[in-house]
């Protein structure tokens, strides 16, 4: 900043911007690690917070106006969205979704703030709740997002069997709590274990190569275009191997091929 006074006092005034510049990235970048540190933080508050969230606090960034809006930022108020719902402070955290949908533009912080007003509405018992948890676990399912989706089920049961009772994939969300290590509060809800007796050898070569390309996000034309082969052959091996691997969905194929350790 000194040196940036100097050079403009020199009539320098394109070196002192250029430093000037230079001290506004240092600065957001530090400001960036604050943010993840509390990130981090908040993660840490929420894998306890079925015990006792109220006695956690946490540094006001989401009242400080000095804090430059950027994907940390919008991330950081997603995580205290979640964290003020465990601890019922709907009103707070509802403001919290108002602000990350106005300005955030990256996924993660919007699908937390379609998890926290999901289950916003279960604890007020609204008509619309499962409408609105079976939405973000639809927003989540298909864009592979499931951080968010993990953290709001901890935090609240009652989101996890509303989204079941919507009608959710049981296969989809099974597989996800066991890869979560959540293996208990999948054999509480009942939604039973991830079948292992699918393996890579059910497979033939071909199917697994569609496989490994649908977890990949290729679509049939593309999966087509890469294998040398028509659309219509690719879709009779993806019927293949949804009846191998017990699944209904390009999906749930490729979360129980993750799950199954065949990709």
């Amino acid at each position: 900043m000194r040196l940036a006074a100097c050079e403009a006092g020199r009539g320098r005034y394109s070196r002192a911007g250029a430093l000037l510049d230079h001290v506004q990235k240092a600065t957001a970048r530090v400001e960036d690690i604050h943010l993840w540190l509390s990130i981090l933080r908040i993660r840490a508050h929420l894998a306890a917070a079925g015990h006792a969230p109220e006695r956690f606090t946490l540094s006001d960034f989401e009242n400080d106006e000095s804090i430059h809006w950027s994907p940390a930022y919008a991330e950081y108020l997603s995580g205290v969205a979640l964290l003020r719902i465990a601890q019922t402070r709907i009103d707070d955290a509802l403001e919290l979704c108002e602000r990350i949908e106005s300005r955030a533009t990256t996924l993660e912080p919007l699908l937390d703030a379609k998890l926290v007003r999901a289950i916003a509405a279960i604890q007020k018992g609204a008509s619309d709740a499962a409408a609105l948890a079976k939405g973000a676990y639809d927003l989540a399912a298909e864009t592979g997002a499931w951080d968010g989706f993990v953290w709001a089920y901890r935090v609240s049961e009652n989101f996890l069997q509303t989204v079941l009772g919507a009608g959710a994939s049981v296969t989809a969300v099974s597989v996800v709590l066991h890869r979560a290590g959540d293996v208990s509060l999948a054999r509480r809800l009942h939604v039973g274990d991830v079948e292992t007796r699918h393996s890579s050898s059910a497979l033939t070569p071909r199917e697994y190569e569609v496989l490994q390309l649908v977890a990949k996000g290729f679509t049939n034309q593309e999966i087509a275009k890469a294998l040398f082969v028509s659309p219509v052959t690719v879709k009779v091996h993806l019927r293949h191997v949804y009846e191998k691997l017990g699944v209904r969905s390009r999906t749930e194929a490729a979360l129980r091929a993750q799950a199954s350790d065949l990709i």
